[in-house]
């Protein structure tokens, strides 16, 4: 009977990966569509540069304290639970940000719009962060320590083929709405397919299997813990090593779109060029 049972929970962590891998395609569309224009859209609406800045600068502070607060939250409730609940929500919010286009276009409260903006894509960091966490630690218990990089390779090159294709099919779109003077429209376009992927990566999370997760005891340690005994492990070493590295990045990372659009004058189909770069040469 053991046997048998555990065959069968193999089945259900391969139909797992499967879904996990469509979902993963989901979510790129999501990307491609939506996260990859988010600057060039706050740019689009007149926001400042510093306004612009504070879109990365939000995503870098809001973004891991979300995940601090989510990875407690896995001792409380199911991995598979928190996952779906904030991938809805998160879904639920391109269509207040597609409204603020609709606003713009249609020359309402336009001085206002990029705080509004602002506002929705802080709650857009947060949720989208705090399912970080439980997504991680659910899949690496549905994907066996033995192929788990090579599984999450394929993912990757899977995802960011798709996203990267997409992306500049948008950029190809963006373009044209904005020649003829509709680029409001074409950025509601986008972001109706964003929020359109993203309903449906959430309902592809229904059908995967979520593993019973096993916390081990004296797991956890505070956040002043870990920094004071970061300089004597050789992960705390690395992770103060990618601290100074994102510091450095992260003084002009986030003006690159303000820089590319505004500064120089590109197009949408240059700038997403650009962008996709890195993730081409890291492929």
């Amino acid at each position: 009977m053991g046997k048998e049972e555990s065959e069968f929970v193999r089945e259900l962590k391969h139909k797992s990966r499967r879904c996990s891998i469509k979902e993963g395609i989901f979510n790129s569309g999501k990307t491609a569509f939506g996260d990859y224009y988010l600057s060039p859209f706050a740019i689009a609406i007149n926001s400042s540069n510093f306004m612009v800045a504070l879109l990365g600068s939000i995503s870098g502070l809001l973004g891991p304290i979300s995940q601090i607060f989510s990875s407690r939250l896995l001792e409380k409730y199911s991995r598979k639970k928190i996952v779906m609940q904030s991938v809805f929500l998160e879904s639920l919010i391109w269509l207040p940000i597609i409204f603020v286009a609709f606003l713009y276009y249609k020359g309402i409260i336009v001085n206002s719009l990029p705080y509004v903006f602002l506002f929705f894509y802080s709650i857009y960091v947060i949720l989208m962060n705090i399912s970080a966490p439980p997504w991680f630690s659910w899949i690496g218990d549905v994907v066996d320590a033995d192929y788990r990089g090579r599984w999450f390779s394929k993912r990757q090159i899977i995802t960011s083929f798709i996203s990267g294709t997409l992306a500049v099919v948008a950029a190809f779109f963006l373009e044209y709405a904005k020649g003829s003077d509709f680029a409001m429209i074409g950025f509601i376009v986008l972001f109706a397919f964003a929020f359109i992927f993203r309903l449906m990566s959430w309902k592809t999370f229904q059908k995967q299997y979520e593993p019973k997760i096993k916390l081990k005891k004296g797991y956890y340690f505070s956040f002043w813990e870990f920094i004071t005994h970061c300089p004597k492990t050789n992960f705390g070493k690395f992770t103060i090593y990618r601290t100074l590295f994102s510091f450095a990045t992260a003084i002009s990372s986030p003006l690159v779109a303000v820089y590319l659009l505004r500064n120089l004058g590109f197009g949408y189909m240059t700038y997403i060029l650009i962008s996709l770069a890195e993730g081409l040469f890291a492929l």
